[in-house]
């Protein structure tokens, strides 16, 4: 359970939710939270979709529905409240999306306020570096010479900026974000701590002696609305960009290698690995580690389960799973034959030592054949 310094009335939840309300008392709400946790004042909600993955599930969401101490629920909105034990409902087509638009609301209200230049003594700014007029800059901060910053940025403590970054508005790097050389970084992007953009490629080669570096004289551009998570790695291009492009959602601990173009709205979950110069479409979602070998294309819409390797292109709109990466169906198959392996080879070597598989016979077959 999450308690905030706001209370908001049932009307507002109602507005703001764009759901139905359905109320039996007045009452205010301060906190949010799950069913089993919630209290009079809490706001939460139950969706037979997301809450019963299985009938199991489903069961044990329900029941916690019937328990459930919260003030105000918001509920599908083809659940008969009427059946439900008297409360406060609110009645919505997706209730965990009516849910979020409520914590979004609050969590905007709680935002640290953007106003004036609150620029903290320790920072490090290059003189040629420019400052807005509405600006955070926090304890140890080093911004170097040539970076241009924008309006409404936040940037916490002991984050490094390098030589000739740029940025968009609204843009929030968390502690401890490394931005290298020649980054341009646009509107509404966030940056969670221990991230590094801009660093070196990966690319050597051998001279006969020893490995050698290849130079990496590219960059990196990071599109608006991108949100990128903790500690993750964009390297930069070897000679032209690796490219974020608008709405991508990364999580924490994500390889991206040099030239690598990730499409837009596309989704990268944690422990993705992204060789060199690979393209990915719009909105594609690569789940828990999966790897991506080098100049490789994958279409728009596609998805790949978790774990899963790509030594190949992938079509638009593909489903994929395994390694090598296949149509998830298939993969499915092939794991459900897998517990049958054993008895399946003992059969075989049957088969082999009675000389059926090559269409032959022994002796004894021959006899009573």
């Amino acid at each position: 359970m999450k308690k905030f310094n706001i209370a908001l009335s049932l009307s507002q939840i109602e507005k703001i939710s764009g759901g139905i309300l359905h109320k039996i008392n007045d009452i205010k709400i301060d906190s949010i939270s799950t069913l089993v946790d919630a209290e009079e004042s809490s706001l939460t909600f139950y969706s037979k979709g997301r809450n019963s993955y299985s009938k199991d599930r489903g069961k044990k969401f329900y029941a916690q529905l019937l328990d459930t101490k919260a003030g105000a629920v918001i509920i599908p909105d083809d659940l008969d409240y009427d059946q439900l034990p008297k409360k406060n409902y609110i009645q919505a087509k997706d209730p965990y999306v009516a849910f979020l638009k409520v914590v979004d609301f609050i969590i905007s209200q709680k935002q640290e306020q953007i106003v004036g230049q609150v620029i903290a003594l320790s920072a490090k700014i290059a003189t040629d570096v420019k400052l807005p007029k509405n600006i955070i800059i926090k304890d140890n901060v080093v911004i170097r010479t040539g970076t241009i910053l924008a309006e409404y940025m936040n940037i916490e403590e002991n984050v490094v900026i390098c030589e000739d970054c740029r940025f968009g508005e609204h843009t929030h790097l968390f502690p401890n974000v490394v931005i290298y050389p020649h980054s341009s970084i646009g509107k509404n992007v966030i940056i969670h701590s221990g991230t590094v953009i801009g660093s070196d490629g990966f690319g050597y080669y051998w001279d006969g002696t020893k490995h050698k570096k290849i130079p990496q004289l590219g960059d990196v551009i990071i599109e608006d609305d991108v949100e990128i998570g903790a500690n993750v790695t964009i390297d930069r291009g070897a000679l032209g960009s690796t490219i974020i492009k608008r709405g991508c959602k990364i999580d924490n601990l994500v390889q991206i290698a040099h030239n690598d173009i990730i499409g837009e709205y596309s989704i990268l979950c944690a422990q993705v690995g992204i060789s060199g110069s690979s393209e990915l479409g719009k909105r594609v979602t690569l789940a828990g580690q999966v790897g991506v070998s080098t100049h490789l294309k994958i279409g728009d819409g596609v998805t790949v389960a978790a774990q899963s390797g790509i030594p190949n292109d992938v079509q638009p709109g593909k489903i994929v799973m395994g390694y090598p990466a296949v149509d998830i169906g298939l993969q499915r198959r092939i794991i459900a034959c897998w517990k049958h392996l054993p008895e399946m080879k003992k059969i075989l070597d049957k088969l082999v030592k009675k000389g059926l598989l090559n269409g032959e016979k022994t002796e004894d077959h021959k006899k009573s054949g």
